[in-house]
């Protein structure tokens, strides 16, 4: 599958989100100016969204999908051998109150029938949102995650990420998960040249060297939790830059928000 570079990260305060209780407030500057921070200048490459990863000891075999929860591998229905993406939380929409699995929409297209691990049959891609980077699957889904490769979690509540906090990712070729994910800008855009135009979200690092996500990752759930215990989902895995191994991992990730993707899509978390 043909790779596509991201021509570049904008960094914009006049584009900041707006957020329940009003826009995040930085303590000096106030905000960042207007930057372009061109990702193959930083890292000699370019972008990767991160899809189409390949079976192996890491892709979490033992995972059940009887639940349809988060991060469960996932592909097209059409001769596909291996798991293109990973699932990011289930939702329910809030009008018709239809289930829904939720994935990246780089993965996928509209009316893309997605089957899990041994075949088996999830439903279709019925909707995306291409700033958003979302797509959602007709499915009986749950309030649960796989946050690593033996312990399935209930999502509590859907929460912004900013500057300064640590997340984790579960795709399913990150074994067993990626942790102390610092959030680096808490509102970036990027393009993949697709033709689709610039995605929405968050970049994180983890440390010099380390590959805080990989292909495969693609839609999979991007998560922490609270002090008070509860597990918020905060996003789903999107792309990367500067690679740790060539055009497969990076130093840096990139998602999309959960609270945004519900809003701009209408729909509710399930939550447990």
């Amino acid at each position: 599958m043909e790779e596509r570079g991201c021509a570049g990260l904008l960094h914009s305060a006049a584009q900041r989100r707006q957020r329940s209780g009003g826009p995040h407030q930085r303590s000096g500057s106030g905000g960042l100016d207007r930057v372009e921070i061109a990702v193959g200048e930083r890292s000699g490459r370019g972008g990767h969204p991160v899809r189409q990863g390949q079976p192996g000891p890491s892709c979490r075999p033992t995972r059940s999908v009887c639940s349809l929860a988060g991060g469960i591998p996932i592909r097209h229905d059409v001769n596909i051998s291996g798991y293109q993406c990973t699932s990011a939380f289930g939702v329910r929409d809030r009008t018709y109150n239809a289930e829904y699995l939720v994935t990246a929409e780089h993965c996928f297209s509209v009316g893309n029938g997605i089957e899990a691990q041994g075949g088996a049959g999830i439903g279709r891609v019925q909707q995306e949102n291409n700033p958003h980077d979302a797509a959602i699957i007709s499915a009986n889904a749950s309030s649960q995650v796989w946050v690593n490769d033996d312990y399935v979690f209930n999502f509590g509540a859907a929460q912004y990420s900013w500057d300064g906090e640590y997340v984790c990712q579960s795709g399913y070729t990150s074994y067993p998960n990626r942790c102390n994910i610092m959030v680096t800008h808490e509102a970036v855009q990027w393009d993949f040249g697709d033709g689709k135009g610039v995605r929405l979200g968050v970049e994180g690092w983890q440390c010099s060297g380390c590959a805080a996500v990989a292909k495969g990752d693609s839609g999979g759930p991007v998560w922490a939790t609270r002090s008070d215990g509860v597990l918020t989902s905060r996003g789903i895995v999107s792309g990367f830059h500067t690679d740790v191994d060539p055009g497969r991992s990076g130093e840096y990730i990139l998602w999309t928000e959960t609270p945004s993707v519900l809003t701009v899509l209408n729909l509710s978390l399930q939550t447990s």
